[in-house]
């Protein structure tokens, strides 16, 4: 299967995706990988891809991903014309503009797409990609421009690299196809992709059941490991909150604190205020923060203060003590008496809301055991997850045994055979380094242990 993968210059990361897991570059592990490498200046080079591009993702199939770095790839189609038009009717080959490669997925795609309209053998396209210099210095193989990188999906041996000289360009293609041939006549060749298949399902398994428990372990880093005691201080605290928001005639904040403490205990304590009652918080409390100002003051009041104090009896006072009888006259005792009044109703009013509450003794009792029934539930499910990982661990680590054994078939150990039958010269070692430190099984156990958060 033929792809094309778009480097931006500074596309490290991708990069490093390419050298550590293929698979994050090409959407799932297959059983091999071909990357050429062709500079703009590798014309030689580039004329062979145009005549092998299409045969070579036919050749590869869909277990073996091959990937094109170049900056032009003149791509010549072959189309299998339908009955009713079995020549081009328009006598010449036609060339189809630029397009680039990383619209496509499968080399061949852009073929079914129809974005051409009707295209007839021989006509061609260029196919534009680019990052071929950013992968060759990545691998260590600049020099070696152009070239072909051949490796397995967990391979424990050497790249392979071929050069893509003048004297090697004839022999490369007939090599390849039967290099795919020997590897898909292989009596371990199916069992190899299954095995493929079922580690790639493996790991997203371990990756889903990983975040789940990082899920189960915040809710229970958030758990308070409290004594009773230092919850019962917890919940008094709220509940002198709340009262000093019913005082202050702050609604809002006293719906805060309530929310607060619902999170705290983990339920519903009481119902927030009807809008009547918390319409007689709000004005009782900035009712009397009103009047404090007159504490203060000389009896009587001049002008201004009068006009403002006769406003606030008769637009709140009145309203907030419909059966209280309010002195009008403006003196000093009038005026402690209506405050009294309005402190007394205040008082009344937070009594009874508080009333609404639960004793704190027993709020604390029940919300000890919520903890202690929560934090059980919690490490109880946490217990059962890493159970289910510590086996899909083992399940992966399995497969990648199998796919990493001498029985699984090779796709560069085949290569590198069949290129000394076509006297094809290897350049063994140049992406040693590579192969040992970044596709070693061992480090991709590592890699999956340590999402786990033990060894394996």
């Amino acid at each position: 299967m033929g792809f094309h993968v778009t480097l931006k210059e500074d596309d490290s990361r991708l990069i490093q995706k390419l050298r550590s897991d293929p698979s994050e570059v090409f959407g799932r592990p297959y059983a091999g990988y071909l990357l050429f490498l062709i500079g703009g200046t590798d014309d030689k080079a580039v004329e062979w891809l145009k005549r092998h591009l299409v045969s070579l993702d036919s050749l590869t199939g869909d277990h073996i991903a091959f990937a094109v770095f170049a900056s032009k790839v003149p791509v010549q189609l072959e189309v299998q014309n339908p009955e009713d038009q079995p020549y081009n009717p328009r006598n010449v080959s036609q060339f189809l503009g630029d397009i680039p490669l990383s619209e496509v997925r499968r080399i061949d795609s852009y073929i079914q797409a129809g974005k051409h309209g009707f295209v007839f053998e021989g006509d061609s396209l260029n196919a534009i990609t680019y990052g071929t210099d950013a992968v060759a210095r990545s691998f260590g193989v600049m020099k070696h421009l152009p070239c072909l990188l051949a490796f397995d999906a967990f391979t424990q041996t050497d790249v392979v690299v071929i050069e893509m000289d003048d004297k090697q360009l004839p022999n490369l293609f007939p090599m390849l196809r039967i290099a795919m041939g020997k590897l898909n006549e292989d009596t371990q060749f199916a069992a190899s992709v299954q095995s493929l298949k079922l580690f790639e399902n493996l790991k997203q398994q371990i990756a889903d059941i990983t975040n789940k428990i990082r899920t189960q372990q915040h809710e229970l880093s958030i758990l308070p490991v409290d004594t009773e005691e230092h919850v019962g201080d917890k919940i008094n605290g709220f509940y002198l909150k709340i009262t000093e928001a019913l005082r202050i005639g702050s609604h809002r904040e006293f719906r805060k604190q309530l929310t607060d403490l619902r999170e705290y205990v983990g339920g519903v304590v009481i119902d927030d205020l009807d809008e009547s009652t918390g319409q007689r918080v709000v004005g009782l409390g900035k009712t009397i923060s009103a009047l404090k100002k007159f504490e203060g003051k000389q009896w009587p009041l001049g002008d201004v203060d009068s006009s403002e104090y006769q406003r606030i009896l008769n637009d709140h006072v009145i309203r907030l003590l419909p059966r209280v009888s309010i002195p009008t006259g403006q003196t000093r005792e009038n005026f402690e008496t209506v405050n009294e009044r309005l402190l007394l109703e205040q008082a009344a009013l937070v009594e009874e809301i508080e009333c609404r509450l639960p004793k704190q003794s027993d709020l604390t009792a029940t919300t000890v055991e919520a903890f202690a029934a929560r934090r059980h539930r919690v490490e109880k499910q946490l217990i059962s997850m890493r159970a289910k990982l510590r086996r899909l661990a083992k399940k992966a680590k399995s497969q990648l045994e199998w796919c990493t054994s001498e029985e699984s078939p090779s796709l560069a150990k085949i290569i590198k055979r069949e290129s000394q039958k076509h006297k094809i010269r290897l350049l063994a070692g140049s992406g040693a380094a590579y192969a040992s430190k970044l596709l070693d099984p061992q480090k991709i156990l590592k890699i999956i242990s340590a999402a786990i958060g033990f060894g394996i």
